[in-house]
């Protein structure tokens, strides 16, 4: 039960962050995406090698050529490259429509996941694909909505 509620907090803690990272994201200067997400993520060692030092035991890990290669792209390309179109996609579009686009990943999980690993969907994982997409065409029916009633306002 305790590892539960511990995993839990950790998801929610995981989410908030995320959350709160896009909103950061949207109030950095204008500068160049490079240069933003290359501050942000210096920032973000800054602070996580210290923890990884207290939680964790890192001059322990032996890894072999092929671990460090992959640490190393996922650190790039995940982070790097990543963060470098939220920056630009947070805006063009906002934070919100930001944090939406992160519903697509089990949307388009799932499909390759059936098609090329032969993988069943079940009744509910229909309906959870069905909600991203109602929730996605709400938000976007809502934003044009605003941007109808700003236009209409000036």
């Amino acid at each position: 039960m305790h590892n539960s509620l511990l995993g839990d907090a950790a998801i929610l803690g995981a989410a908030l962050s995320f959350a709160a990272s896009l909103i950061l994201i949207k109030r950095l200067p204008p500068i160049s995406s490079v240069l933003a997400m290359r501050n942000v993520l210096f920032i973000a060692t800054i602070i996580l090698i210290p923890l990884s030092l207290i939680f964790d035991a890192p001059w322990t890990i032996r890894l072999t050529l092929q671990q460090t290669i992959a640490v190393i792209v996922l650190g790039t390309v995940q982070a790097g490259i990543v963060y470098m179109l939220y920056y630009i996609l947070i805006n063009r579009t906002g934070a919100t429509f930001a944090s939406l686009t992160n519903y697509l990943v089990p949307l388009f999980g799932v499909i390759l996941g059936t098609v090329f690993l032969d993988e069943q969907l079940k009744w509910s994982d229909i309906a959870a694909l069905l909600l991203i997409l109602i929730s996605l065409g709400v938000n976007e029916i809502k934003g044009r909505e605003k941007e109808v009633g700003l236009k209409g306002g000036c």
